[in-house]
């Protein structure tokens, strides 16, 4: 009973992590802001880490910024 019971939540986690959470973080207004940015720049932040290309680091820049002008995060 307890490998059915621990299949069914890691089920549920991966479930929760591919589906759930990018719909949370959708309605955060920096990381919004972040992924549009990084669409429009053609970055597609899912298929390297971009750590040293010059749109990351300004991005970065710009999140930065933001984060510290606000002090709480809107949903």
């Amino acid at each position: 009973m307890k490998r059915w019971l621990r299949l069914i939540v890691l089920t549920a986690a991966v479930w929760a992590f591919i589906l759930i959470i990018p719909r949370i973080l959708g309605k955060i207004e920096v990381y919004h802001q972040f992924m549009e940015s990084s669409r429009s720049k053609g970055i597609d932040n899912s298929a390297l880490f971009y750590s040293e290309e010059p749109h990351a680091l300004e991005s970065e820049r710009i999140l930065k910024e933001k984060l510290k002008s606000k002090k709480k995060i809107v949903f």
